[in-house]
């Protein structure tokens, strides 16, 4: 993964603040409790083999809605 940045970063509920891919694949690996089981799973893959950047800016955008779903964004 290379050097894909949230701007703005993203702030997960319990102060956890998402700035970069690999942020976010950390904290989607260990989210223990997801609503949505089979979403996370397809969102750590795209964000495991996203290499070109418009990969990486779909695995964002993905990631962004897998978050807001488990309803995780503090606004």
């Amino acid at each position: 993964m290379s050097a894909f940045r949230f701007d703005p970063p993203l702030n997960l509920k319990n102060d956890v603040n998402v700035e970069t891919l690999e942020d976010a694949l950390s904290f989607a690996q260990s989210y223990a409790t997801p609503r949505l089981p089979k979403t996370r799973e397809t969102v750590l893959s795209w964000l495991e083999r996203a290499n070109e950047s418009d990969q990486q800016e779909n695995a964002a955008s993905f990631f962004r809605s897998w978050a807001s779903l488990e309803n995780m964004i503090v606004k």
